[in-house]
Order: C-alpha cells, then sequence, then structure tokens
C-alpha cells in the first residue's frame, strides 16, 4: 500500500503546479487559448494516472479491513484533486471549452465477471454473443488466449464443444472456429425462425392448456421473444402485421376478451402499430395484477395462517361443530374400525391400562369415548349406576 501512495506523490504534485499554471494564465487580460489547452490536456493525463494509484491504494485499503476513518481520509484527499480538475474545466473566464473526462474514485468492489456457458440452445445464443463479443474485439488480447476464453465458455459434451474441439486449438484456427460457430448458431435468418416458433409454442399451449394463465409470466416471454426478433432486425414497425395475430393468438380468452372490448387511446394515433398498442395493454394488465396481488396478500397474514393449518394437520386440537359433525365417518379408537368406540367388542379383551393409552392417544373423552373434549367438559349425562 505504501508502494502505489509514493507512485502518487510526484503526480499529485506535478499536478498542483499544473493548476497553478493555468491560473496565472487565466488570471491575464488575454490568455492564451492554445496554451490553456494544452496545460489542461496534461492536467488530465496526469489525472488519469492518479486515478490508476488511487484505485490501487483504495483496494489495498479494503483488503486490509482499514478503518471508516482511513478510508474517508483517502476519499477526501481524492475530492480535493477532482474538485481542482472540475474547477479549471468550468472556468467561464477563459470562454474556452475544454473536455472532461471524469476523474474518479473506487471506492467500492465488483465481483468478478463470469463468462457466460453456450451449449447450443439457439434461444441463448444472443445472449451469449453479446458478452463474448467484447473478447473477439479486444485488440489488446492474443488471439491465442481468445481461443482459450472460448473453448471454456463452450459446455461440456454439447453441440457447440464438439464443434470448437474439432478445430486444432491454434491462433490461426481461431477465426475459422468463430467463423463456424456463427454459421451453426448465429445465423440471422435461422435465429428468427426460432423465435417466430417460440412464440407459435405459446400459442398451441394457450389452445391446449386448461390451467389459468400467469400473466405475468406470459408477457415476460412475449417481451423476450420480441426484443430479441427486434435485435435481429425484425422489428414492430415492419412485421408488426405478421408479429400481430400471433401474439393476439397467444392470450389466454379472458384476457383476448377484455383486450377486444378495451378503448385505448393509443390504438387511434396513425404512428401506433396494433401490435404496439397489444403490448402497452399487456403491461397495464400486469401492473394491474401486481397491485391486485399486493393488495390480496396484505401483510402476509394470509400466507401465514394457510401454512399454519397445514402444518397443524388442519386446524385447532379444540373440539369444533365440524370435528363434531355426525356424517363424519366414525372411527375405533381401540380397533380403528369404523364403528363407535363404546360399542367396540375387542376392548373387551384389553386391560384398563392399554384401554386408557388409547384413549389417550386418540384425544377421547374419557366418559363418553368422543373425539373433541376431556372428561371434566363432557356434557354427556350418563354416569355410572355402580
Amino acid at each position: 500500500m505504501d508502494r502505489p501512495r509514493r507512485a502518487r506523490g510526484p503526480l499529485r504534485r506535478v499536478f498542483t503546479t499544473l493548476v497553478n499554471e493555468m491560473k496565472e494564465e487565466l488570471a491575464k487580460e488575454d490568455p492564451d487559448e492554445e496554451v490553456l489547452e494544452v496545460q489542461f490536456n496534461r492536467l488530465e493525463g496526469y489525472a488519469e494516472k492518479m486515478t490508476h494509484f488511487d484505485n490501487v491504494t483504495m483496494d489495498a485499503l479494503l483488503e486490509s479491513n482499514a478503518t471508516e476513518e482511513e478510508l474517508d481520509e483517502e476519499t477526501l484527499a481524492c475530492e480535493e484533486y477532482n474538485k481542482k480538475l472540475v474547477t479549471m474545466s468550468q472556468c467561464s473566464e477563459s470562454g474556452v471549452y475544454i473536455h472532461v473526462s471524469a476523474y474518479r474514485r473506487k471506492t467500492y468492489r465488483l465481483p468478478k465477471l463470469e463468462l457466460k456457458i453456450f451449449g447450443g440452445d439457439l434461444t441463448e445464443w444472443l445472449s451469449w454473443w453479446s458478452q463474448f463479443e467484447k473478447i473477439h474485439l479486444d485488440e489488446d488480447l492474443e488471439t491465442s488466449d481468445k481461443f482459450q476464453y472460448l473453448a471454456q465458455s463452450m459446455m461440456v459434451g454439447s453441440r457447440a464443444k464438439e464443434l470448437i474441439d474439432s478445430h486444432p486449438m491454434t491462433a490461426a484456427n481461431y477465426h475459422k472456429a468463430v467463423q463456424a460457430l456463427k454459421e451453426r448458431f448465429g445465423r440471422d435468418h435461422l435465429l428468427v425462425e426460432v423465435y417466430v416458433r417460440e412464440l407459435l409454442k405459446m400459442v398451441i399451449s394457450n389452445v391446449c392448456s386448461k390451467d389459468k394463465c400467469d400473466i405475468m409470466k406470459m408477457y415476460d416471454k412475449l417481451e423476450s421473444h420480441l426484443r430479441a426478433l427486434d435485435s435481429l432486425g425484425v422489428t414492430t414497425d415492419k412485421c408488426a402485421a405478421m408479429l400481430f395475430p400471433i401474439v393476439e393468438s397467444s392470450l389466454p380468452e379472458e384476457l383476448l376478451r377484455v383486450w377486444q372490448r378495451t378503448e385505448i387511446p393509443s390504438r387511434a394515433d396513425a404512428g401506433t402499430t396494433s401490435l404496439t398498442s397489444l403490448m402497452e395493454f399487456l403491461r397495464q394488465e400486469v401492473r394491474n395484477e401486481e397491485r391486485i396481488s399486493l393488495a390480496r396478500s396484505g401483510f402476509g397474514m394470509t400466507k401465514d395462517k394457510k401454512v399454519r393449518s397445514k402444518e397443524d394437520g388442519g386446524g385447532d386440537n379444540c373440539a369444533t361443530s365440524a370435528g363434531l359433525f355426525s356424517g363424519q365417518k366414525t372411527e375405533c379408537a381401540f380397533c380403528k374400525k369404523p364403528h363407535p368406540t363404546q360399542d367396540c367388542f375387542r376392548a373387551k379383551t384389553l386391560s384398563y391400562d392399554v384401554k386408557k393409552q388409547k384413549l389417550h392417544e386418540m384425544r377421547c373423552c374419557f366418559s363418553c369415548l368422543k373425539v373433541g373434549h376431556n372428561a371434566n367438559k363432557c356434557r354427556n349425562p350418563m354416569r355410572c349406576q355402580v
């Protein structure tokens, strides 16, 4: 941590000297614009170098579990130089516009990004290639290293992995492997067909399924497929006439009826397509469902009661009218057969202690032998006559 601070010290001194020189030039009656521009370019260069050492120092402080006072002191010191840079860029007296690149301090650590894994699923190509393309276009990275990253981002045992492994891992074969991967999985017209088929699957699922449709999940799928098509050049402006009936057919019947009855002002606009209006309608329905779900859930008390009811076996242990309902099947406490406990013939062969234990386990009244109350609360007038 001391080494980056020592390296940063001379940079800060030169930075301060340049700031003073700019102030002297600005104080003149007729400041030289070319001199100011050169000085600020140098100032900006030193600021970028200082930013590097600021980040290294802050990382070292975070790793060493530095106190809040030390972190605050480091942050405030960096902020002073940031203010100087901003002040020099905004001096209205000079009449010179100077572009400022932000002088930033990193006070946090971002998690490391992991490469997406591609296994040959065409619906995953766009998101995977969007990330890997940064590596592919990085001119500072060796071609052989790019090939290594490409191989690591393939799912083991997949078609994509087999295709990459068919090319010897050399720098000369990297571009051939990428081209082969694009021709196999990244053709635009093939991806368009895939996402259109995904929309058709939603239509078939809507027709065949008897379960209630989850509007939120359905909207998310539709939005995802339409955005993918848009990124492939199949925009809603050009292909709305083709996509609209497919999307409309994927809606459940109740929602489709609401859509037909709904009068949306945007549907009358000349520049708005039917597909755009339909997606806006679905977006509003999703918002309504979220508000309804929030209103029903309340503070979570209803859910807790349901969970508690399941855990307790469906109700409290006290006697209730539902528990004593005569229409329920009667089960003997002694032999578990469907007859009243007091009529059990097997009970005559059991000892008193065994009978008492079974009645206790079944929570039966020792007086009337029924479930749901104790003998001291029994309303049965029957008493022993002996």
